[in-house]
């Protein structure tokens, strides 16, 4: 599965290239999705908010290390819904 998939499906480009890592990586952490994707680490926190309010990925604490994991894939086709029915 390639990243541009979500792009065509309304996410940003950054969204989508760290969506898409997250779900290839499982339960990561952000130095690991930096690692994947390229990005800063600082960036990848704002994507992962953005992301998080999308309901496309939860986190959790583990010690003292956050990790993160892609949500059910259900969630993506909610959110297409919802802004299918704005329309």
């Amino acid at each position: 599965m390639d990243y541009q998939l979500f792009t065509k499906l309304g996410l940003t480009e950054a969204e989508a290239i760290i969506y898409h890592n997250v779900l290839k990586l499982g339960t990561c952490t952000v130095k690991q999705i930096a690692k994947e994707s390229g990005f800063h680490r600082t960036n990848i926190y704002d994507v992962l908010e953005q992301l998080k309010e999308k309901g496309l990925v939860a986190f959790f604490k583990e010690g003292k290390v956050m990790r993160y994991r892609a949500s059910d894939p259900n969630n993506l086709y909610e959110l297409l819904q919802e802004k299918k029915e704005l329309l």
